[in-house]
């Protein structure tokens, strides 16, 4: 690599600081000095990195008291792979975590140079979830706080139960959230305290950020130490001065912008915080995060509908009132008459579906009622919530349906609706993040997985489809050769042109970084056909040579239902990969054996 290629070593850590995935840098010298690791690998191996006496060390010492692997010796081995060959991919170790716990793991590797002579980038993928175990349960406690999280009608009440939620379980003296107020200004908006804790909301609500490193919080992932004592003197005596002994510190984030942190505060004990109970409350720390953006959102709409609601002294909620009997409209607000083209008094006395529903001649087939109210009148349920899509303006709203004595004394209907459109659009754009791959568009492994573990349960006998597994040719050439850039272009070049050689009834997958899977509905035999097509058309546009580098793919073809039912899916995938494999070799040249035991054989090294 040229002398004008070379990173300084600290552009080189940004690059790597909001990895989603572990990662470590070491010197490329005898000791393997150690040098960087981002959040992820922190809470992996060292989650107290925090602590002044470490930060001090940390550049001294070797990457074997960072890095701990049950066999000591591979690290040596992957490292000197590294130095020799530049690149190493997917060498399996086991890991040891901080606390003692064994993990899968996959190694992958790089030599960098840097401004300060050459170094080598660690990237570590967990092969398995571990899980460790706990007096209460995990999963259910946070089961528990996305119910409460979603199903809650106030923001700051599902706030404050998730916090108080996690501080229970942590069994925590205080867990609490400071917020940005302003550039300069921080505030302690929610707290909760365990029992015998005094609270320090109200004495915690116009902090300047520059007085306690506000900055810092937000931006290193997460600020855990079991022992205040081991902090920097500053940091040290504002903790102290509150009885705090132990914290775990997690940044909130609306997308790029910092809204504040998650805090948990341990007041009794120098305690060590444990993997699953950093995991839990990094999801919490999740979670309040989306409370937080949609409170935020909530408080604009909110207020816009406020002045709104001034301008034209009305409220922001459709209602109507009707009685039981003959469905005439006794009320009706000015929101929903002006929503219908008239005054309010215009409605008053018409059946409901002749005020709302032009053209309806009588009960509405979804009439909230009929569910409410039985045939003799009698009153079935006295409240009933549901959502329902306008079909004219296609809005959505959520709807709710009440019983009541109204002022006369008898019985009537009344229902409210609050439009959720925006809401609605919110959550599919959840949905869409949650199952997409975002650099070429199509979904990600996690949604596959779904999806086809539900097509193989619920499968018919006589079905027929077709698991075709896509390596791309090359990409680790590109990557080095052009770069990554150039990588990721052939990556969705390749799959824009396979996306238009399948039907939109088809599904395609991205498996790993140059790995697909794509779910055709058709016979083993037309959908060899389907992908020789696609093979033509990129031969067609590897002629004209736009390229600097030929797109190129391998492939196999497995019966995707041929198991059966109750069929691994990983079974009939590997059948795809080892076919796959197969005529990857057959492009190079060559025969292959044993394809189980190459392609374990050749994952480290191969592109």
């Amino acid at each position: 690599m040229g002398e004008e290629n070379k990173l300084e070593l600290a552009q080189l850590e940004q690059v790597y600081k909001n990895a989603p995935f572990p990662v470590v840098i070491c010197g490329d010298d005898e000791a393997m000095t150690f040098i960087y690791a981002n959040t992820p690998a922190q809470l992996i191996f060292s989650p107290d990195m925090v602590a002044a006496h470490f930060k001090e060390g940390a550049k001294t010492m070797p990457l074997s008291q960072f890095f701990k692997l049950r066999r000591q010796s591979l690290l040596h081995e992957f490292v000197d792979m590294v130095r020799e060959t530049g690149t190493v991919f997917h060498y399996r170790v086991v890991g040891i975590n901080f606390e003692g716990t064994e993990l899968p793991l996959a190694l992958s590797g790089n030599l960098v140079a840097v401004d300060e002579g050459n170094c080598i980038v660690i990237y570590i993928i967990q092969e398995t979830n571990y899980h460790i175990g706990s007096a209460k349960s995990s999963s259910e406690v946070m089961e528990r706080i996305f119910h409460v999280a979603y199903e809650s009608n106030s923001v700051d009440e599902a706030i404050q139960k998730i916090i108080g939620i996690a501080g229970l379980t942590m069994e925590v003296s205080r867990s609490y959230i400071f917020e940005t107020i302003s550039a300069e200004v921080t505030a302690n908006t929610y707290e909760w305290c365990n029992e015998g804790v005094v609270p320090t909301i109200d004495q915690l609500q116009s902090l300047k950020k520059a007085d306690y490193n506000y900055d810092a919080l937000v931006s290193g992932g997460a600020f855990i130490t079991s022992d205040i004592r081991q902090l920097p003197e500053n940091d040290f005596k504002i903790l102290d001065m509150q009885g705090i002994k132990s914290v775990a510190i997690f940044p909130i984030y609306d997308k790029n912008t910092p809204l504040g942190y998650v805090g948990f505060d341990d007041c009794l004990q120098y305690r060590s915080w444990r993997a699953f109970e950093i995991e839990m409350l990094q999801n919490v720390a999740g979670v309040v995060a989306s409370l937080l953006i949609r409170r935020n959102a909530e408080r604009k709409a909110a207020q816009t509908m406020r002045i709104l609601q001034t301008i034209s002294d009305n409220l922001e909620y459709s209602i109507y009132v009707n009685t039981l009997d003959t469905f005439e409209i006794v009320f009706i607000n000015n929101t929903l008459a002006q929503m219908r083209g008239g005054a309010a008094e215009v409605f008053q006395g018409k059946t409901c579906w002749q005020a709302l529903r032009a053209g309806q001649t009588q009960q509405c087939d979804f009439c909230p009622m009929r569910k409410m109210i039985d045939a003799d009148g009698n009153v079935l349920l006295s409240e009933y919530e549901w959502e329902f899509q306008d079909s004219v303006t296609k809005r959505w709203y959520i709807v709710h349906d009440a019983i009541i004595d109204w002022l006369d004394g008898q019985k009537v209907h009344i229902e409210t609706a609050t439009e959720i459109t925006g809401q609605k659009e919110y959550q599919k754009s959840l949905e869409h993040v949650a199952s997409t791959d975002m650099m070429t568009g199509v979904n990600n492994r996690e949604w596959g997985m779904k999806i086809m573990q539900s097509m193989l349960r619920n499968s018919t006998e006589g079905e027929e489809s077709s698991l075709v597994f896509v390596d791309l040719d090359g990409l680790k050439m590109v990557n080095d050769t052009y770069g990554h850039t150039s990588g990721d272009d052939m990556i969705i070049s390749i799959v824009s042109m396979i996306r238009r050689g399948i039907r939109k009834s088809d599904m395609i997958f991205r498996w790993g970084g140059d790995e697909f899977v794509l779910l055709l509905d058709c016979t083993q035999e037309q959908a060899e056909r389907v992908m020789q097509n696609i093979q033509t058309k990129l031969a067609e546009f590897n002629a004209t040579k736009s390229r600097a580098y030929p797109l190129s793919f391998s492939y196999g073809i497995a019966p995707f239902y041929a198991m059966g039912r109750d069929a691994d899916l990983e079974d009939v995938i590997g059948v795809a990969d080892r076919l796959m494999y197969q005529n990857k070799m057959a492009k190079r040249g060559k025969t292959v054996g044993n394809i189980s035991e190459k392609r374990e054989e050749d994952s480290s090294c191969l592109s």
